[in-house]
């Protein structure tokens, strides 16, 4: 194991549990950038060995933004949405930027270097049925963008195995086709779902002509 690695998140487990009390303070997120950053500032476009993985002592995936580089990110906050009850993930990465998810979708995103995703509103079904279809409401943070209802249409279309550093999870494949009615144009979305229903993979357009967010899990989070 890398012992100045186990080192820097031992600072990450005093900072990291007051912060998430108290997310919606911006001090507060820049706080937890800084001292990710000092963790693994350098980690971006790497694999990282089992070992380095295990010594963070919370959730963490591999982000990547179209054809960027993959950075590492960890789960700094988790947070119940009163709209939904379901909780949600907050990851982190070392420049300030933050991906939220919800049932594996994302929701949010702040500092991507892409159109930023201000929320994506309703409820979205579990991974059981082969097939299903519901509805939703995207708003996007750039030029103020709210409101765009869309269609989703979700199926099963087989399995396949996920396989990461430390991990080899066989998953059922989820494929959405989603339909922005007001502006008729579609994406298309993928999940991989493990067999306790945890997406533990996804690939997602945020919306319309814009890249995909890759987000795969490494250590999944754990209520306990």
């Amino acid at each position: 194991m890398n012992t100045f690695l186990s080192q820097k998140w031992m600072r990450l487990l005093v900072v990291l549990p007051v912060l998430s009390l108290t997310f919606g303070c911006t001090q507060k997120f820049n706080d937890v950038s800084a001292t990710v950053q000092e963790a693994y500032g350098n980690y971006i476009d790497v694999e990282l060995t089992p070992e380095e993985i295990e010594a963070v002592p919370y959730a963490s995936a591999y982000l990547k933004i179209g054809d960027q580089k993959q950075v590492f990110v960890v789960l700094a906050f988790a947070e119940q949405n009163p709209l939904t009850g379901n909780t949600q993930l907050k990851w982190v990465s070392a420049d300030k930027a933050m991906v939220v998810t919800e049932n594996g979708h994302i929701v949010k995103t702040i500092g991507l270097q892409t159109t930023n995703l201000a929320g994506i509103y309703g409820d979205v079904p579990a991974y059981s049925a082969p097939s299903v279809q519901y509805s939703l409401s995207y708003d996007w943070a750039d030029k103020y963008r709210y409101g765009f209802p869309a269609k989703v249409q979700r199926s099963r279309q087989g399995k396949e195995t996920v396989i990461t550093p430390i991990s080899s999870t066989t998953t059922d494949v989820y494929t959405e086709v989603v339909t922005f009615t007001s502006l008729e144009k579609t994406v298309e979305n993928q999940y991989w779902v493990n067999g306790k229903g945890e997406v533990v993979k996804t690939r997602q357009h945020l919306g319309p002509n814009m890249v995909p967010v890759e987000l795969t899990i490494l250590k999944g989070y754990s209520k306990s």
